[in-house]
């Protein structure tokens, strides 16, 4: 059956792009639906054909959407649709670009909001201990510690399966992830003896898991089989820990987040191994290829997204420095 897209003024060409996206593990929910309105939209303006798209149809386009959505919304929008437009052309199916005058949407992203290692440890113990229930304490625990143990995204730690967990060899396989990056990844002995114990609990209360099994489920989710956790279930125990934790508002520096988010985990491993590394002395070249790695990132270029200088890592940074001059004063 057509697809919306495929019905719309622009025709399969929405569809087979979106697939080549897919197939480099580029595509998401959300682009999507961005594709679906924006063919919605052209329709509305009387557009039939995606060959009739002029550079006075994006700049209404782009007009009208600014005054709807977030700027970093509105940036997202803007940026799909131009390299969109971009492939029909290098492909001939269009005889000029129409977005190549799309104007960028000027956003200034905040940094991400960096945890300290004391931060990290008041979330896990003080945010954990004033969650009511029992099983949703050790679901919220093992989860966000293996997080933060890992750096693994949210979305692929819920969708771990149990054949993806190797208790006895301490690793644990990331399946169906972010530019299809699968990888087999060290898990440390504290993560991994979580990992046995909320099984154990998840046995008791839902029965013999089958390998197919998520991980992670809702907590309150009784009747088995139990689906994997929804992303919102997890946000709404982290908002809570948070706030028993008293992170909630915690810092309101200039040009970064106030509030962490789940992935402020990730960006915290990434900064306190290499914080360690500037404090070991180790090979920092070599380190950030094997952390990208680690991370399922594409290279060391996006790794380098969540090594915000913190004023530690600036301490170590000028460290290195100065012993590296002492030679030549």
């Amino acid at each position: 059956m057509p697809t919306r897209c495929e019905a719309s003024p622009l025709g399969n060409h929405a569809r087979d792009y979106l697939a080549l996206l897919e197939s480099v593990g580029r595509v998401i929910a959300t682009q999507r639906s961005a594709f679906k309105l924006f063919a919605a939209w052209l329709a509305r303006q009387g557009v039939r054909d995606v060959r009739a798209v002029t550079p006075e149809i994006l700049g209404r386009w782009r007009t009208e959407l600014s005054g709807q959505v977030h700027p970093r919304t509105l940036d997202q929008r803007v940026q799909m649709i131009r390299r969109f437009f971009l492939h029909l052309f290098t492909r001939g199916v269009l005889k000029s670009d129409p977005a190549t005058l799309l104007p960028h949407v000027r956003v200034v992203r905040a940094a991400p909001f960096i945890l300290t290692v004391e931060e990290v440890r008041r979330l896990l113990t003080e945010g954990v201990a004033a969650i009511q229930y029992p099983f949703f304490r050790l679901t919220a625990y093992t989860l966000f510690h293996l997080l933060y143990a890992t750096g693994m995204r949210r979305s692929e730690a819920l969708r771990l399966e149990v054949r993806d967990l190797d208790l006895e060899g301490g690793t644990l396989h990331i399946r169906k992830t972010k530019f299809h990056k699968e990888r087999l990844i060290p898990v440390g002995r504290r993560a991994m003896e979580n990992l046995r114990i909320y099984l154990r609990a998840r046995c008791e209360r839902h029965g013999m898991l089958r390998a197919t099994d998520p991980v992670f489920v809702s907590p309150w989710h009784r009747r088995p089989p139990p689906g994997s956790m929804d992303p919102a279930v997890a946000w709404h125990l982290f908002d809570d820990m948070l706030r028993a934790a008293g992170l909630r508002t915690a810092r309101k520096s200039p040009g970064t987040a106030n509030v962490p988010r789940i992935h402020s985990l990730r960006n915290a491993l990434a900064v306190h191994r290499l914080l360690k590394w500037y404090r070991d002395g180790a090979d920092l070249t070599h380190k950030i290829f094997l952390l990208s790695a680690y991370m399922g990132h594409r290279g060391p270029d996006e790794t380098a997204v969540y090594l915000r200088a913190t004023e530690a890592l600036l301490d170590k940074a000028r460290e290195r420095f100065d012993r590296f001059l002492l030679p030549v004063r």
